[in-house]
């Protein structure tokens, strides 16, 4: 049932029952209930009437119930009648068309020396392209919201049964039926469902990103509706009066505070209190019925150790487990005080054996294989050492306990796992044959990370005798079930057999195993898995390379969002961290100035990642220490924001906008990511698993994070060369064209005489310039898409905003003024006081408006030529067909009769075509306007080659 004007949207999923009837099963129902207005409750209500959406009135009066708008949604940004007025007010805020309007004012008065159609029909033409785009964006809008508006739903028609009507037709109060993976229409009220206790599970991918299902549960009242003939008599009255939510919320937040206050709930031994985290379960405290425990976590005070093991079908550890020891009886202390007193040396192990102690597992059978079993424990995780003032040897920070405990055990039994790099893993190993300790060092082939799929992780190792193995450590289901066939069946069913009593003991288990691997074996899969997986690490590696800094913003834990950004390269093991948990407000302060002392004394090539959660990131972004945050920030090479809400992503993204005053990029994949979307100023949304939102919010939206490495590597660096050479030669060819007329305008003491034909002016940006640029914006590129790849440092042009920068644009500006100067006065010197025509009569301004005209329009063609890197047919069919439809036009329009083409009638077939002075002064000031830009051109490529140059050559070279 709608419960309000939500927009209907495409993503939430139902993903086992409904949000409001599902199939029906067959129960009994409870007899028809009508619920009856309530007394009107102090404080604003939002009355609905249930099944009964327009015959009952929503303020309880004796209105129809039309207080609330339909389900229709709409993503346009206009409508019939708004489109015309809304749209020109978009266009002339910019300033070329308003300046364009003015002008085009101005010529309707007497005093302009051109006709008023010459220059208001080119605006007519730019302005009615820009609103035929407009239109056509929003006609897409519309037929996308036509597509949701129109998706089918089943309604309760009032005739006991249900009927399909449309989503836009949906009104509040009505009752619909969602079944299994179809889309909500509405924001829903929980009826009933085809559980008999009322339940339904939805997944809400589209607001949070998350893909577990979320229960929700119907009223009481309602759950036995799942009948039609039901539903003919149901009604109900619904208000949702805020006092009476202000009072429980008050009532619940003290009951909060007496729970957090409770001395019977406080822990000495780790000096923490009971914790409300939130007050909306208070009441529910007192109806549990069955209490369901992680045995592993919540049993033993979350602590983690190594017990027991099996290794080639022989059981080590003599430690009894907390179930063993509870045999006898429930003991008067809990487990938490056993561990505190069992005087343990070393937290995360709690293994007692001689045989496999101080290096004598050397004398055991199976030596190859307890050898291996350490191997495995100490190089197949992705844990981080950590030296510690306090402890003897290292210390290690995993994602998880059980992999902190594995590794300290491996360390315990004499192979010590001491660094980490992006390839390699180094250990301290007892060595079998000399018994003493050696340095091995391993290169990291392959990573294959844990999955809740796979239920196992694995690491593909070349050693330093040039072995490759394959460690693998996983749930024992998994492991055991892809063991060779050459494992000895007795040793594998001990080794089962012992797996079933450390479970009935209470401890959980893995197994772990290896393989040798060959290089052809290998070569293979990893030929295979290369063409696989989806290149994450490789995108985010080259784009640091690129120059662009990269910040995660995560809802995730400190020790997940760092694992992540150690698996896709932004953040290395080489990397300098500096972590803030929450601390005080002056505690912070103090930790970001060491920090940035820090960074300043080490030397550039060390990188920095500052990693910091939500709570010390709400401190920082307050007061005076925004500054310093941010300033530190900056000098990282990637930051890391974990345990941060959606509102922080947003707020993070504005503020490194502002304070960078680079571009920014903001790329997410659910709902929580829409305002850093939005805040950033391009946002990208992944249109994968966890619905459109981000996608619909977004500038552009891609399928695979790795596919941002072409989208800014190579479009990226094409469309921003090609912009900023467009909007150079723009101002150059306008220029040009500009200063000719004002250099004659100054020469005929500004006597409003044209020096130009009215449509010579209105055509130039029209049909003898704008097809060229079009296609250096279009098709331009300076290298190929492998070589932009390749040489990722290409982008740091557009970083620095090298190409568009005042020095070039002023030197393009420079040279428009003296080729303007050279076909003014070459012009004039040439044609003006010659004997052009071929009745000797000298040539007047008609025929000197012809040859400037003539000379702009080759100057300017050519000069995109000399300047485009990458020709194609399309280059010379625009560059020289602008200049053919130029003489063709001269043809056509000088044509016309005299009252129309004026000062251009019959001017270049009776004057100019049979004149040799017309096309030799062409040729020789063409030629001489270009000579400067050409030997800059020579002199600076050969002398001064730009990044981009130098990697042309290189590429050149190579092919």
């Amino acid at each position: 049932m709608p419960a309000s004007s939500a927009s209907a949207d495409e993503r939430p999923l139902v993903e086992l029952a409904s949000a409001a009837l599902s199939t029906p099963t067959s129960t009994s129902a409870p007899a028809a209930t009508t619920a009856f207005p309530p007394p009107a409750a102090p404080g604003f209500s939002r009355l609905v009437r249930c099944n009964a959406p327009s015959s009952f009135p929503a303020d309880g009066g004796g209105g129809a119930q039309q207080a609330y708008p339909g389900n229709a949604i709409s993503t346009t940004k206009y409508t019939p009648a708004s489109f015309v007025p809304k749209s020109l007010f978009e266009q002339f805020r910019r300033a070329a068309n308003f300046f364009f309007l003015v002008v085009a004012c101005v010529s309707f008065s007497p005093l302009a020396p051109y006709r008023a159609v010459s220059v208001l029909l080119p605006l007519v033409v730019v302005i009615g392209a820009a609103m035929a785009k407009e239109a056509v964006e929003d006609w897409r809008r519309k037929q996308q919201d036509i597509e949701v508006n129109n998706r089918k739903v089943e309604v309760y028609g009032g005739v006991q049964s249900f009927h399909v009507t449309e989503w836009k037709k949906l009104r509040v109060g009505d009752i619909v039926k969602v079944k299994k993976d179809e889309f909500f229409p509405a924001d829903l009220l929980l009826l009933s469902s085809s559980y008999e206790d009322g339940i339904c599970y939805v997944e809400t991918m589209n607001l949070d990103g998350e893909t577990n299902l979320k229960r929700k549960q119907s009223l009481d009242v309602t759950v036995g509706l799942k009948d039609e003939h039901f539903l003919h008599s149901f009604k109900a009255f619904i208000q949702l009066p805020i006092s009476l939510y202000i009072s429980i919320e008050i009532v619940k937040v003290l009951q909060s505070t007496f729970i957090n206050q409770d001395r019977d709930m406080y822990c000495e031994e780790s000096d923490k209190p009971a914790r409300a985290r939130t007050s909306n379960l208070n009441e529910e405290l007192g109806q549990v019925h069955t209490i369901l425990s992680d045995k592993t976590g919540t049993l033993t005070c979350n602590s983690m150790e190594f017990v027991k093991c099996s290794i080639a079908g022989v059981a080590y550890g003599n430690s009894p487990t907390e179930v063993e020891m509870s045999y006898g009886g429930i003991d008067e202390h809990s487990s938490c005080n056993r561990q505190k007193d069992a005087a343990k040396s070393v937290k995360g192990f709690n293994f007692t054996d001689d045989r496999l102690m101080n290096g004598k597992w050397t004398m055991e059978c199976s030596q190859g294989a307890i050898e291996m079993f350490f191997h495995v424990l100490s190089v197949c995780h992705t844990t981080i050492p950590v030296s510690d003032r306090n402890f003897v040897g290292m210390s290690y920070e995993a994602e998880s306990p059980d992999e902190a405990a594995l590794v300290t055990a491996a360390r315990e039994f004499g192979f010590e796992f001491y660094h980490r790099t992006q390839t390699t893993i180094s250990v301290h190993e007892h060595d079998a044959i000399s018994g003493r300790k050696v340095d091995r060092t391993y290169k990291i082939l392959n990573i294959l990370e844990f999955s809740s799929a796979r239920k196992r992780m694995s690491v593909i190792v070349r050693t330093e005798e040039g072995q490759i193995f394959l460690f693998c450590k996983g749930a024992d289901s998994v492991i055991l079930e892809r063991l060779s066939k050459d494992n000895e069946k007795a040793c594998l069913e001990r080794t089962k057999s012992h797996i079933n009593e450390y479970s009935e003991a209470g401890l959980r288990t893995l197994a772990l195993a290896y393989r040798e691997l060959t290089e052809e074996e290998y070569s293979a899969w990893n030929n295979e898995y290369s063409a696989a997986k989806n290149s994450v690490p490789e995108c985010i590696h080259k784009l640091a390379q690129a120059g662009i800094k990269i910040w995660i913003l995560t809802g995730d834990k400190l020790e997940t969002a760092v694992n992540i950004g150690l698996a896709s390269f932004v953040v290395t093991y080489e990397c300098t961290g500096e972590g803030n948990r929450m601390v005080p407000y002056d505690e912070i302060d103090r930790k970001l100035q060491d920090a940035r002392r820090k960074i300043s004394s080490k030397d550039n090539s060390t990188p920095f990642a500052l990693i910091i959660d939500g709570n010390a990131l709400t401190y920082a972004l307050t007061g005076r220490l925004k500054n310093s945050f941010l300033d530190l920030a900056v000098d990282c090479a990637s930051v890391l924001c974990c345990r941060i809400s959606p509102k922080q992503k947003a707020l993070v993204t504005r503020l490194v906008k502002f304070r960078t005053r680079k571009t920014t990029l903001a790329i997410g994949d659910g709902a929580n990511d829409v305002g850093m979307l939005q805040e950033a100023d391009i946002g990208v949304g992944i249109s994968g698993a966890e619905g459109m939102q981000a996608v619909m919010a977004s500038d552009f939206a891609i399928a695979q994070f790795r596919f941002l490495e072409q989208l800014l590597l190579v479009h990226g660096h094409w469309c921003y060369r090609r912009i900023a050479a467009m909007i150079c030669y723009i101002f150059f060819k306008n220029l040009t064209f500009g200063l000719t007329l004002f250099w004659f305008e100054a020469h005929a003491m500004f006597s409003a005489q044209p020096a130009y034909n009215d449509w010579f002016m209105s055509f130039y940006n029209v049909a003898f310039t704008s097809l060229p640029v079009i296609a250096l914006g279009v098709f331009d590129k300076d290298v190929s898409s492998r070589v932009c790849l390749k040489v990722p440092s290409l982008h740091l042009d557009g970083v620095n905003n090298t190409l568009f920068s005042w020095s070039r644009i002023l030197s393009w500006m420079l040279n428009g003024m003296c080729c303007s100067i050279i076909i003014y006065f070459g012009a004039i010197n040439a044609v003006l006081i010659q004997a052009v025509r071929l009745d000797g009569r000298v040539a007047g301004f008609d025929i000197l408006g012809v040859t400037m005209y003539t000379c702009v329009v080759w100057t300017v063609n050519c000069q995109l030529a000399l300047y485009i890197s990458y020709f194609t047919w399309i280059q010379h069919f625009v560059i020289w067909g602008s200049i053919l439809i130029w003489y063709m036009f001269l043809v056509i329009y000088g044509m016309f009769p005299a009252q129309i083409s004026t000062t251009a009638y019959h001017v270049f077939l009776e004057a100019c075509a049979p004149s040799p002075i017309y096309w030799l002064s062409t040729l020789i000031i063409v030629v001489t306007a270009l000579l400067p830009f050409f030997l800059y051109k020579i002199v600076q490529s050969v002398f001064y080659p730009r990044y981009h140059e130098q990697v042309q050559r290189a590429d050149s070279r190579k092919c």
